[in-house]
């Protein structure tokens, strides 16, 4: 569902940068408006809201860096390469967590969990056409992009914000991360007001839906089935966005992007049966 969610992302920031917004204002409204709502969900679930005890403090400012430095990153990115191709390197983050687990905190890869990643991978180069656009510069942006998501998702996993409610934790990044994203505007003059009633509109609808459902989604989603698995079944996003701009643009499916499709849901097929065979096992052998 976060997957999805995140999927239709680019398709409702493009009609949001013609209603007058950019890359950097948006991504700071999508914070910020996305506060009321994880606070209504904290009251509406009776979550007692606390200041984090010094420990989580410091956990919570390491995993907010990932948090807000990513969306930066990949934004910037699109100014150095297209953004099909910078959302291709970007994805390489499932193969980045596995290896961090695995480097870090020697965790095995099992057989299913590297196939499932080769084909992950493949579906997604599938989707990219760079021809001239390549730029070393936006791709090593763009790469790194996805080393600070991959090292947001291990430490949410690792650390002991993963203990915390998932509203909770929306709540708390999203404050920090909007905080941090309008110091950036203010000093870059990013910041724009300019907006059109539709652009602020889908601005409100951007933020909720995106930080106020799809993180704490993602967030939950990690804390039942690791970062692992958490992070291979995230590459469905790319899939929404091509079936999203199908629908709602009018854009062609190319033969490579069927390949593509064909790999990434075979993966998540296997992955998804995998995890549900594992823990049947585990219950019947208890």
């Amino acid at each position: 569902m976060s997957a999805v969610i995140f999927g239709i992302m680019p398709i409702a920031a493009k009609i949001i940068y013609s209603n007058g917004s950019n890359p950097l204002t948006l991504t700071f409204h999508r914070f910020l408006f996305s506060i009321p709502c994880l606070f209504l969900m904290c009251n509406f679930s009776k979550t007692k809201i606390i200041f984090p005890s010094r420990v989580y403090f410091m956990e919570l400012i390491t995993l907010a860096l990932g948090y807000t430095i990513t969306p930066l990153l990949l934004f910037i990115s699109y100014s150095y390469i297209a953004s099909g191709l910078a959302t291709t390197v970007h994805f390489v983050y499932p193969v980045l967590v596995l290896l961090g687990c695995t480097i870090f905190f020697r965790e095995k890869i099992n057989k299913i969990q590297f196939f499932c990643c080769v084909l992950c991978l493949s579906g997604i180069c599938a989707f990219s056409t760079p021809g001239n656009e390549a730029n070393i510069t936006g791709i090593v942006i763009a790469f790194a992009s996805g080393l600070t998501y991959a090292f947001y998702i291990i430490v949410l996993a690792k650390s002991g914000m993963n203990g915390i409610s998932s509203t909770i934790l929306g709540l708390y990044l999203a404050i920090i991360a909007a905080v941090i994203l309008l110091l950036v505007n203010l000093i870059l003059g990013t910041l724009t007001f300019a907006l059109t009633p539709n652009g602020w509109i889908l601005s409100i609808l951007f933020g909720v839906g995106t930080s106020g459902f799809a993180t704490v989604l993602f967030q939950m989603g990690v804390s039942d089935i690791g970062p692992q698995n958490g992070a291979l079944l995230s590459t469905f996003e790319p899939l929404t966005s091509i079936f999203a701009g199908v629908l709602l643009l009018g854009e062609t499916i190319s033969f490579s992007t069927v390949v593509g499709v064909i790999c990434i849901l075979t993966a998540i097929i296997l992955l998804t049966a995998h995890d549900r065979t594992s823990k049947q096992m585990k219950i019947n052998s208890k």
